[in-house]
């Protein structure tokens, strides 16, 4: 979601909370340069 919208780290870890999946944005900053040209 970082790469699609503008959201913060933080906006995206409270994003996925919403949906029950519990990760700190420390996790979300390590994703994204992993995965996130996949999901961009």
């Amino acid at each position: 979601m970082y790469f699609r919208f503008p959201l913060s780290f933080r906006e995206v870890e409270e994003l996925m909370l919403e949906r029950g999946v519990i990760v700190s944005y420390e996790t979300v900053r390590r994703w994204c340069p992993k995965f996130g040209q996949a999901y961009a």
